[in-house]
């Protein structure tokens, strides 16, 4: 069996966001209701990793920070 190497794609689906932040779906669930912008089709749920990343450094606090 091949494995065929693939760029990580755009949208996550809630479970797969959950895990990129190494949270429980419980806690992403309240950041969903909390504001994090999301997309809703049907029943899926899909993350644009881009606005992940920017929600989530929009809500940093303390801890540590890496400097450029």
């Amino acid at each position: 069996m091949e494995l065929q190497a693939q760029a990580p794609g755009r949208f996550l689906r809630r479970r797969k966001a959950a895990e990129y932040c190494g949270v429980s779906l419980r806690t992403f669930d309240g950041w969903l209701a909390a504001g994090l912008p999301h997309l809703k089709i049907g029943n899926i749920i899909l993350i644009d990793r881009d606005e992940l990343e920017r929600w989530l450094s929009a809500h940093r606090r303390g801890g540590y920070t890496a400097s450029a």
